[in-house]
């Protein structure tokens, strides 16, 4: 079973990158359009899943060192994009999106689910559309089994 999956995970992630990606890596992308490195958008995209990350909890997340992501927190606060957050009696802050940051992501995500449309409706039958949303939704169901920010501290403490 594990080697099964994977394979499919491989396959799938081979297949994507082939044949789908390429749809995306375009001049209207976001991280072309805002000029995002890498790390910018990595950060981006975990504050817009999981609201609010420490430091700390970004650097293990994205597995790079403290120091690069307060640079790149840095960075994305002074473009408007998140901001910091003092909790009370604690001593780290937690960096957060800004509106105008989760509106931006919004509106690409958006984008991508038009580019995704567009692409179904014009290479996928009706029927199989039918048969990959039903995938799409049941894939999510078993994924959000997974708890995410403890896997990532299970993982640290090993």
């Amino acid at each position: 079973m594990q080697q099964r999956l994977n394979r499919a995970m491989k396959k799938h992630t081979l297949v994507y990158n082939q044949n789908v990606s390429r749809y995306f890596n375009d001049d209207n992308s976001l991280q072309k359009k805002e000029a995002l490195s890498f790390y910018q958008y990595q950060t981006l995209l975990a504050l817009f899943y999981f609201e609010s990350y420490t430091i700390g909890e970004l650097a293990r997340f994205l597995k790079i060192p403290s120091s690069n992501v307060s640079r790149v927190a840095s960075s994305l606060i002074k473009r408007g994009f998140c901001f910091k957050k003092r909790e009370e009696g604690k001593q780290a802050v937690r960096l957060s999106l800004s509106e105008s940051g989760r509106a931006m992501l919004n509106k690409d995500a958006l984008n991508k689910s038009d580019k995704y449309l567009e692409l179904y409706n014009k290479y996928i039958p009706l029927n199989e559309q039918e048969e990959l949303l039903t995938l799409y939704e049941r894939i999510t169901e078993i994924l959000l089994k997974i708890p995410i920010k403890d896997a990532e501290k299970e993982k640290n403490e090993k």
